[in-house]
């Protein structure tokens, strides 16, 4: 009988153990995910005195990390947003010039922040061409403390093109946008066909296998005791259609950029998105051992310049005038 007891009451413990994962499952994982990481001069500051090195990151030739882009030698003005939710998004708009008329929004994936984009802002600083840089909601310097790819993010890029078409009078508006960014990006080009162009850097397809393989390379052997809980806690989120689904409905040239060696999202997943495709402007580049992290730097200079090349394939093309005197 005490046997018997002893059973029973480790086997009780070991539900109620079980039973205390699945319901902080969602509360563990969504730090990831729901519940960003955020990059930011604070948290920047602190990974220098950790000596944390970081390839997304531009610094000048003795190793300082650039924390805005005056320090990088370029003009900027902070900006911010109301989200839909109320909560305020800030983000900073880098001008190439006086003249420039065409911009490019940047949207980061999740846990990055406009910080991780000074880079690119500056190639395309010098190639002319104006930049919007966000912390999206509940990242960087924003407020809110969730995050979500859904219809309701992607209507908050209305704000950002209203911004540089209204306010800073540009012509031609493209939007760059890596991972999740690049998913909120295409829902919101379903819906604006304004747009120049978009430019996805590593798109996922199915945003529920990404979610697998993101909680599989976090809890790995445990990955059963906690999936359909934390799965079910982002649904909530709203969903999201195959993107290769999705890109079918957009009516705008779209340049994908993708790494072999990407193991975040598999670079098979990418290529569905681009085979689905249909404009005849489409591009894609797959950059050889290039990982989620390092495409631009395994990449280098042909990194910016398909991007440049994209965006003038994407433009509208000058008329030339007649000529006064004729051919005789």
């Amino acid at each position: 009988m005490r046997i018997l007891t002893h059973s029973f009451f480790y086997t009780a413990i070991a539900l109620a153990v079980i039973g205390v994962i699945i319901v902080l499952s969602p509360i563990l994982f969504s730090i990831d995910l729901i519940h960003p990481l955020r990059l930011n001069e604070k948290t920047l500051l602190l990974q220098q005195q950790q000596k944390v090195a970081s390839k997304k990151l531009m610094a000048n030739e003795t190793g300082k990390i650039f924390l805005n882009p005056q320090e990088a030698g370029m003009p900027f003005q902070k900006v911010e947003f109301i989200h839909n939710d109320g909560t305020i998004i800030r983000g900073w708009y880098i001008t190439a010039d006086s003249t420039a008329n065409t911009s490019v929004a940047l949207l980061h994936d999740v846990n990055e922040g406009k910080l991780a984009y000074l880079e690119l802002a500056y190639q395309l600083f010098f190639m002319g061409y104006n930049t919007l840089l966000i912390d999206m909601k509940a990242h960087g310097n924003s407020d809110g403390s969730e995050f979500g790819i859904n219809l309701g993010e992607a209507q908050q890029c209305q704000q950002y093109v209203h911004f540089l078409k209204s306010e800073k009078k540009q012509q031609q508006v493209f939007i760059f946008g890596k991972g999740c960014g690049a998913a909120i990006a295409m829902l919101y080009a379903t819906m604006d066909t304004t747009l120049s162009g978009l430019l996805l850097q590593s798109p996922f397809n199915n945003f529920s296998d990404y979610i697998d393989r993101k909680i599989f390379n976090k809890f790995e052997s445990y990955t059963w005791l906690v999936q359909n809980p934390i799965k079910i806690n982002i649904s909530k989120k709203g969903q999201l259609p195959p993107l290769a689904t999705l890109i079918k409905t957009i009516k705008i040239p779209v340049f994908i950029i993708m790494g072999s060696a990407d193991t975040v999202i598999l670079p098979e997943e990418s290529t569905a998105v681009y085979d689905s495709s249909t404009h005849p402007f489409n591009r894609i580049m797959n950059i050889k051992n290039g990982q989620h992290d390092d495409l631009e730097v395994v990449a280098g200079k042909q990194y910016y310049e398909e991007i440049s090349s994209f965006i003038q394939l994407c433009l509208p093309k000058k008329k030339g005038s007649a000529r006064a005197k004729q051919l005789t």
